[in-house]
């Protein structure tokens, strides 16, 4: 394992732990485990709107799918970007709510007079803030400094966050759907679910950037 390498995983160990601590600390419940997740989305998609201007161009017999010259791509790209995985985003959050609908009442019933009483703000604020750290130092150790930006062209650059989130968040939300629907939220069972979510994101991220290959589907 590279230096770099090492610093990442670190760094999304870390990450983990530390909403492990936060959880138990706050005793968040499994929506709001599931919405801290949700917030990696956000985190995801900004990151990744700082990656395409850096890929490699589009090739020469796709130009003609993009109504623009050839040097104006990479910046319709971003906004193409933005609308398709902002829906992608939107869906998933609506998704979560309809799951976790019990959870969401029992909030709104306790906190009438809150704006948007089901979401639990200390959660999403943490959950945010330590992903996007996380992901910035992967950014910037492996997409800027090992030049990871040339195994990537534009258009494949704006489908990339969805095998990693599709992946992830489909055993995630598995998890926590089995841990509210049994009831089993406990401070073993975050604990559990936290150390399976880290195991998930070390492999993912190992294989990820160990790979030597260019094609984007290179995971496990």
């Amino acid at each position: 394992m590279s230096n770099y390498l090492k610093i990442s995983v670190a760094s999304l160990l870390v990450t983990n732990i530390f909403l492990l601590i936060m959880a138990l600390i706050f005793e968040w419940k499994t929506y709001d485990q599931m919405m801290v997740f949700w917030t990696e989305n956000l985190v995801i998609g900004l990151i990744t709107v700082f990656k395409i201007p850096f890929c490699r161009p589009i090739d020469p017999e796709q130009e003609s799918h993009y109504p623009v010259p050839r040097s104006w791509i990479r910046w319709v790209a971003i906004p193409f970007f933005l609308l398709h995985f902002l829906l992608f985003s939107a869906m998933h959050l609506a998704f979560i709510t309809m799951i976790f609908q019990a959870d969401t009442d029992r909030y709104a019933r306790s906190h009438e007079l809150q704006l948007f009483p089901q979401l639990n703000y200390t959660a999403l604020l943490f959950g945010f803030i330590a992903l996007l750290v996380n992901h910035s130092i992967s950014y910037f150790i492996h997409f800027i400094r090992k030049k990871e930006y040339l195994r990537y062209k534009i258009d494949e650059m704006m489908f990339i966050p969805y095998k990693r989130l599709i992946f992830v968040h489909l055993i995630v939300l598995s998890f926590g759907v089995g841990i509210a629907f049994f009831q089993l939220e406990s401070a073993a069972t975050i604990v559990i679910f936290y150390l399976v979510k880290i195991w998930i994101d070390y492999k993912r991220h190992k294989a990820e950037h160990s790979s030597q290959s260019d094609s984007i589907y290179t995971w496990f």
